[in-house]
């Protein structure tokens, strides 16, 4: 009984684990495409104005 409850502690410790990285890799994801879209438009910018 008491390792049942060990064990489902650890499951759920590794369940929030995963949400975290999957958070952290959405994150990543979104400001680096919106990182990667500011420099392109302004690239884009500085093109047109030289």
């Amino acid at each position: 009984m008491k390792g049942e409850a060990g064990h489902m502690l650890h499951n759920e410790k590794s369940k929030q684990e995963g949400h975290i990285w999957g958070s952290m890799r959405r994150t990543a994801f979104i400001l680096g495409s919106g990182l990667l879209s500011f420099v392109a438009f302004w690239n884009s910018v500085t093109w047109w104005i030289l």
